[in-house]
């Protein structure tokens, strides 16, 4: 076990701890890599518990991870996360403590991710989004706009659609959101062969190699991890998607392309 702690500013407010386990492996039998949340704790500059949580107490059961008492621990067994709320009271520099293990697998060791959340529309980071499309609409497209503009709105929440779908490790699966409907153990990924078969048209020609036993398209595995180790797409930041989307929308406006 080995505990994790860094310090943050924190206003007055709800906020949301994330906990994410971001780079699951499976090498085979015994070659599985899994994270354990023990414990979390978050204090005041003075000492003062402002939320603890002991993580075997936690009975939300997800399709990569659950509680697990034979550890007395959350585990993780597929890229996940935890949700944990905490209620500010104080402005104040505040200690998060995280107490972690893993089995290990691989020649990594298991990755946890730690973020703190405020309410998204209501955030300093929301308004600096929102002022910076306020430049890019002056900008690209000619037009003067405030932060509460409908023009601005719609791509701010474009920003935050593409954000949380690629934090939350999700592709581009249509059928999730039918799957979310019914249930709640649904998650995005991305269907290669399927919806998705174009995916790499104009990257790679030797991806999709053969055809399955059910007649669908299917790909060369090894070749598919050498282009997605090229262009980083394991790593790359959430943010910088959304960001790329929300500048396609933008340059796809009529106000650019023709005026």
């Amino acid at each position: 076990p080995q505990t994790v702690s860094f310090q943050v500013v924190l206003d007055p407010g709800s906020r949301t701890i994330r906990l994410a386990f971001t780079n699951d492996y499976w090498g085979g039998e015994g070659k599985d890599r899994n994270l354990y949340l023990d414990r979390m704790e978050v204090r005041s500059s003075n000492g003062r518990i402002v939320k603890t949580v002991e993580f075997e107490s936690i009975q939300h059961e997800q399709d990569c991870g659950t509680y697990w008492l034979s550890h007395k621990s959350y585990k993780f067994w597929s890229n996940c996360s935890l949700e944990i709320p905490v209620e500010i009271r104080a402005s104040d520099d505040y200690t998060i403590e995280v107490r972690a293990f893993q089995d290990r697998g691989g020649e990594d060791p298991a990755m946890l991710v730690v973020s703190v959340e405020s309410d998204i529309d209501t955030s300093k980071g929301a308004r600096e989004i929102r002022n910076k499309l306020v430049q890019l609409h002056e900008k690209l497209l000619g037009v003067t706009v405030t932060v509460d503009s409908p023009d601005v709105e719609t791509a701010f929440q474009l920003f935050v659609e593409v954000w949380e779908r690629e934090r939350d490790y999700t592709g581009f699966n249509p059928e999730v959101e039918k799957c979310k409907a019914e249930r709640d153990d649904c998650y995005y990924a991305c269907a290669w062969q399927i919806q998705d078969r174009f995916y790499f048209d104009g990257i790679a020609d030797d991806v999709l190699t053969h055809v399955n036993e059910w007649g669908q398209p299917a790909f060369d595995k090894d070749r598919l991890e050498e282009i997605l180790v090229e262009a980083d797409f394991r790593k790359r930041s959430p943010v910088i998607r959304a960001w790329s989307a929300v500048l396609a929308y933008i340059l796809m406006d009529y106000r650019y392309l023709y005026l």
